[in-house]
């Protein structure tokens, strides 16, 4: 039976399987697709649309898996209501909106954000500053943002910033410039952000490279209170399996091909969150002399069509991921003119295993920004699975092992010496 309800905004489709029922998922959103059969116990299924644009796919095994979800659902919409930066009602978007703020002005905000801010200023300092919340000015900048991704730049009047504004705003973006105030303790504890000088007066953040990691590990903490044996969440790409599978087995979990829509390989698991972070996704497309020719609704992904440009922002340079401009003349107005490229070895796609799902959300952006042999270093040192793969179609494998299904486009693709999938 399906059901279709409204709850807390959301628009939420739900089934529930009863016993000897087979049911088959594939996880569309994002890189990955899961497939799980359904053995004695009941089965609660859940859809439906949260932080936006974005959706939330649930799958429970025994427990109170309706209560669950509805708990899941009104959890992520706590989140989006504290951190979406285009939700008027949001402390952040308040924050992000106040462009003359000075270290007297404190923004009250709950816990929970308080919470999010003060683990991410953590991951900021562990990935030395190339996951920075802060970077959200270059990203409305770049056009990159939620709000232009998919718009027209040209009638919009959006166009490749200059060195100068970029030097601007790189200035005053970095994560350090955000203060996180507790007053008090207890039930009566006050939290708030501010600016930790004038110089940050528009300093702006934004949690969502962080909030669906977080919202995933959430679900899962919900779903095993209220007694669900094992499932998955899925909220737009960063999937939970959790538990154990009825018939014993692991997850088998299909990794996105960057460069088409047939999977790029299978892996084998257990209890995880396997997240990806891309260029192929998320992008527009220019000319190689910056003008705005379409997004990826107009070029799908590596078309060979002028040069894309990211979502992912790198703090340091205030570039999109990839990509790069050399100076070529100028033009009739003594305007400095610039040929863009994109880094033909560059990440394309890269994911990461871990158990704490907000993590792996961080770190496969962060390796993304690392590169190749520096996103090998990183996974090593912090002990971890991954799969990064390059734009002249080279990979590395750290520590992971290839289930017995091949997928044709492996082929394509030469493996970094030393770093191939393992065998069963």
């Amino acid at each position: 039976m399906l059901m279709v309800r409204n709850f807390g905004g959301y628009t939420i489709r739900f089934k529930r399987l009863l016993c000897g029922a087979v049911a088959s998922l594939y996880i569309l959103c994002g890189a990955f697709a899961l497939c799980a059969c359904t053995d004695d116990a009941a089965v609660y299924e859940a859809w439906g649309y949260v932080f936006g644009p974005l959706t939330c796919d649930l799958e429970f095994h025994g427990g109170k898996g309706k209560k669950a979800g509805n708990e899941i659902f009104e959890m992520m919409r706590a989140i989006d209501n504290a951190v979406s930066t285009s939700n008027a009602a949001s402390a952040v978007y308040r924050f992000n909106n106040s462009t003359d703020k000075t270290p007297a002005d404190l923004f009250e905000i709950d816990a929970m954000t308080y919470d999010m801010a003060v683990s991410c200023r953590a991951l900021y300092q562990e990935t030395g500053g190339l996951f920075d919340p802060a970077v959200y000015p270059l990203v409305e900048k770049w056009g990159v943002s939620s709000d232009y991704l998919y718009a027209n730049h040209a009638e919009i009047g959006l166009s490749c910033p200059s060195d100068a504004e970029i030097e601007a705003l790189l200035a005053y973006s970095k994560y350090d410039n955000l203060v996180c105030t507790q007053q008090g303790s207890g039930q009566s504890a006050k939290y708030y952000i501010s600016v930790k000088s004038e110089a940050a007066k528009a300093l702006k953040i934004d949690f969502g490279g962080y909030a669906k990691g977080y919202a995933a590990d959430k679900a899962v903490g919900i779903a095993k209170k209220h007694g669900v044996i094992y499932g998955k969440v899925n909220i737009s790409g960063n999937l939970y399996v959790f538990g154990k599978k009825a018939d014993g087995n692991n997850w088998n979990i299909n990794i996105g091909n960057p460069f088409g829509q047939t999977p790029f390989c299978t892996v084998s698991t257990e209890e995880i969150s396997p997240v990806s972070s891309g260029v192929y996704e998320r992008y527009f497309i220019i000319d190689s002399a910056g003008k705005w020719l379409g997004d990826k609704n107009v070029y799908p992904r590596f078309s060979g069509h002028g040069v894309y440009v990211a979502h992912i922002i790198d703090p340091g340079t205030g570039f999109p991921i990839n990509l790069t401009r050399e100076k070529d003349g100028e033009d009739e107005d003594g305007e400095d003119k610039f040929e863009y490229s994109n880094d033909p070895s560059g990440v394309v796609n890269a994911t990461v295993l871990s158990s704490v799902s907000a993590e792996a959300d961080v770190y496969a952006k962060h390796v993304s920004l690392l590169g190749l042999n520096k996103g090998i270093e990183f996974l090593e040192q912090k002990g971890l699975k991954g799969l990064i793969v390059t734009a002249d179609k080279h990979y590395a494998a750290v520590g992971l092992t290839l289930s017995a299904q091949r997928h044709e486009t492996f082929k394509e693709f030469t493996a970094v010496e030393g770093y191939e999938f393992m065998e069963k």
